[in-house]
């Protein structure tokens, strides 16, 4: 599941050098998209998931399936051969396109499971030899469905607990501090008491969100990166239509008869080599001014709540101060 909305920037080397780029199998979930009527995930913070896949429902299903977390609807299913072996952030934030779709990343299943084999295995022999004994004994009963209703929870990512998601080492006197930066381990703790049958322990070990993120900068971020980006995938397109023109120019006068160009393929490969150059500084250009107007976003959003909150307490408290003395 890639998820724009939700996905974490990450270090990227480029072509024009290293740049932060939304990688959309990365993400950090808000608990906006968590099931809040269910007692394991309904207190927890933010969870990061790390190429998280999603979990389906199948019309004939007859277990009782129940979200508990959700992607966004910014999100679409991505092949994951190109993530495991050569990820390119900037590639698939270029093929991004989202379906609108709420993917599930993890689920409760309760109900009654049928067994997927008809009977016992028919390669086997109806007795088992007893290891300690040695004596045949009796193989087990085939079961063709479970005995009691089952209690499963399912989370759609293997990585959920790897270090690098969730929690970060400090060195503290000399000492490797670990301090959770997100509430990946509080899941998987709530989730072991609830099977356990636990639920009155779940309470004491939710935690409250780890993460208090400027949303609205994230947003309007977000809205001003697809812009940039949109045209920056449009100059890309430019620049490698000049390469290529550029390039057959050059494979011409190789092939050629003679070394020297006619004025007109002279005049055209000029043309060519400064349109290269001007798309080379636009790109530039395209990329500075995207960094500039999100700095410059998140300072004024910082500045405003560093110092409004103390200027209206001050005011408050001047005026508080004049009517007392004018009563006085």
């Amino acid at each position: 599941v890639g998820d724009l909305a939700q996905s974490l920037k990450v270090n990227y080397q480029g072509r024009r050098g290293y740049m932060q780029v939304n990688y959309l199998p990365w993400i950090n979930i808000d608990p906006a998209n968590y099931n809040g009527e269910d007692v394991i995930i309904s207190q927890l913070g933010n969870i990061t998931m790390g190429t998280a896949g999603s979990i389906e429902i199948l019309p004939e299903a007859k277990t009782e399936v129940t979200p508990l977390i959700r992607s966004s609807d910014q999100a679409m299913l991505l092949d994951a051969a190109p993530i495991v072996f050569a990820p390119n952030p900037a590639e698939l934030l270029a093929k991004f396109k989202p379906t609108g779709e709420r993917y599930i990343l993890a689920a409760r299943i309760t109900g009654e499971i049928e067994s997927a084999f008809e009977g016992p295995p028919k390669d086997k022999s109806k007795k088992d030899t007893d290891k300690k004994s040695g004596k045949d004994s009796p193989s087990p009963e085939h079961k063709s469905k479970s005995a009691q209703p089952v209690h499963i929870i399912l989370v759609a990512d293997s990585d959920l607990l790897q270090d690098k998601f969730w929690v970060q080492s400090t060195n503290f006197f000399g000492r490797s501090l670990a301090i959770p930066t997100a509430a990946n381990a509080d899941l998987a703790a709530n989730a072991l008491e609830s099977l356990g049958g636990s639920p009155d322990l779940i309470s004491v070990r939710s935690r409250g969100s780890y993460q208090r993120p400027f949303t609205l900068v994230a947003e309007l971020a977000q809205k001003a990166e697809a812009r940039f980006r949109a045209k920056e995938q449009e100059l890309s397109r430019k620049l490698r239509e000049t390469e290529a023109k550029l390039n057959e120019l050059q494979r011409q006068r190789q092939d050629s008869a003679s070394t020297q160009l006619t004025p007109e393929q002279q005049a055209e490969l000029e043309k060519f080599r400064a349109e290269k150059v001007r798309i080379r500084k636009d790109l530039r250009r395209v990329q500075y001014q995207l960094r500039a107007d999100i700095e410059e976003l998140e300072t004024m959003v910082k500045a405003f709540n560093i110092a409004f909150v103390p200027g209206l307490l001050t005011l408050a408290a001047f005026i508080a101060w004049v009517i007392r003395r004018s009563r006085a």
